[in-house]
């Protein structure tokens, strides 16, 4: 992996749901007006950063937040990737999907949330803990290894998540708020991970 690259992680906009502090996995709806706001001063930051390709979860709220990115900064295709959704929390009808931390709680006493994410716990129709961190690092490795020069990738809270556990060994990162940014570099094939002094609240 050369050292020139570098893949600036962003997290989608807020939703109505963002706010109202709702789990949404690959539910929810698209961008509010700070949302929208928020991609925009995203894409200012990003304007700099000599971004050659632009990757996104298929999530409207991503994919969203990647339009809005590329047309301020002028990268015109944007790479959708499976693999950069957030985790499937089950149906939109099922017992997570749209419903708060309190209500989860009160329903699954049970539940110990990581970071405000569930975390290891796993349910039915819940995509499996284990293979989530898994699909979400594949996908991320696959991208690193496939761009030339650098990248912006938009994905979720979860992911980034993920993405930072997996390089720094711990959780401490927590889930970013709304359109902030990190970046990922690479340096004689080890990764580096750094929230950026940036957040698009």
């Amino acid at each position: 992996m050369g050292n020139e690259k570098s893949v600036y992680i962003v997290r989608h906009g807020q939703t109505d749901w963002n706010l109202e502090g709702k789990w949404q996995g690959f539910h929810g709806p698209g961008l509010n007006e700070n949302g929208k706001m928020q991609a925009s001063r995203a894409a200012k930051f990003l304007a700099d950063a000599d971004i050659n390709a632009i990757y996104s979860s298929d999530i409207q709220r991503a994919m969203e937040t990647a339009d809005i990115i590329s047309r301020r900064i002028g990268t015109k295709e944007i790479y959708t990737r499976e693999g950069l959704r957030e985790r499937d929390l089950g149906p939109a009808s099922g017992p997570f999907v749209g419903r708060t931390n309190s209500e989860i709680l009160e329903k699954y006493p049970e539940v110990r949330l990581s970071n405000g994410v569930l975390g290891p716990n796993n349910f039915p129709q819940v995509e499996n803990w284990n293979s989530y961190v898994e699909r979400c690092w594949k996908c991320f490795n696959e991208i690193f290894m496939e761009v030339e020069g650098n990248a912006a990738v938009v994905t979720h809270g979860g992911v980034i998540l993920v993405i930072a556990s997996r390089i720094s060994n711990d959780w401490k990162t927590g889930i970013i708020p709304n359109c902030g940014i990190a970046k990922v570099t690479a340096n004689d094939g080890e990764f580096s991970f750094s929230l950026l002094d940036y957040t698009g609240t």
